[in-house]
């Protein structure tokens, strides 16, 4: 299967610099060791990789359209260097152990 088409790109442009969803901030709530590595799917705009990243976490951000890595890489900033990007689709690509899998939208 290939990657997302040219809509979702849009789309996701569309979301650049929302907040993060609550659901990320309950997980976090219920974590009780310090920052560890995140896998976010269908990483989008990157609110909960950029806002994970911020608070100390690794993140490995998963996402079937190629303009996410581009965003994130514009999002993150300095904290970026503890970010890894995958352009695929979960099916497809090999999803590493994590301390916490964020899948918001997927």
């Amino acid at each position: 299967m290939g990657l997302m088409d040219d809509g979702w790109a849009d789309f996701i442009d569309g979301t650049r610099g929302r907040p993060t969803m609550p659901f990320l901030s309950r997980a976090l709530d219920l974590w009780e060791e310090g920052p560890g590595f995140a896998v976010e799917l269908g990483a989008g705009s990157g609110a909960e990789a950029k806002a994970l990243l911020q608070l100390g976490w690794r993140v490995h951000a998963i996402d079937g359209s190629p303009r996410t890595a581009e965003i994130l890489r514009e999002e993150v900033g300095s904290v970026g260097e503890h970010l890894t990007t995958e352009i695929g689709w979960f099916g497809d690509v090999a999803i590493p152990p994590a301390d916490l899998v964020f899948a918001q939208f997927s």
